[in-house]
């Protein structure tokens, strides 16, 4: 029984994230072929099916390796470029740094700091009992994440 159960579920599992992050994987690319290129939704994913399918049955594994390095290279040099342009368009470290602390929203709650930008904003390691980042529920939880996600 235990063994059954355990195996069934393990199947289960993997069966649903297949089916999940490949259906995620289309509609968020057809989507993004939708928008950019007016094409229909149905017509984009069909077409990145076929296209993943030629690559694959085309160059196998290799291409597929080929094809995520050439992916990596134009996502980390858009970012880049992204990036850059932004920073010069607000002035840099500096002017981000002011622009954010300056940035208050229309409506807050009265009497409190709620939607204010806190002096700290920019400290990475902020302090375990005053800083609003829960530190030491983190170190608890993550180490039990990493665990679900191995087992």
């Amino acid at each position: 029984g235990k063994k059954r159960i355990k195996l069934y579920l393990t199947f289960l599992s993997i069966l649903l994230y297949i089916f999940t992050k490949i259906s995620v994987n289309l509609y968020s690319g057809a989507l993004f072929i939708e928008r950019a290129l007016n094409w229909s939704l149905y017509v984009s994913v069909v077409g990145i099916l076929l296209l993943t399918a030629l690559t694959t049955i085309g160059g196998g594994l290799t291409a597929v390796i080929y094809t995520d390095t050439l992916q990596t290279v134009i996502m980390l040099s858009g970012a880049a470029i992204v990036a850059g342009k932004s920073m010069v368009k607000i002035g840099g470290w500096n002017g981000l740094q002011e622009q954010y602390m300056a940035a208050i929203p229309n409506e807050t709650y009265p009497d409190t700091q709620c939607g204010h930008p806190r002096s700290d904003a920019f400290v990475m390691l902020r302090d375990p009992v005053t800083g609003t980042y829960p530190g030491r529920v983190h170190l608890r939880t993550v180490p039990l994440e990493h665990l679900v996600l191995v087992c």
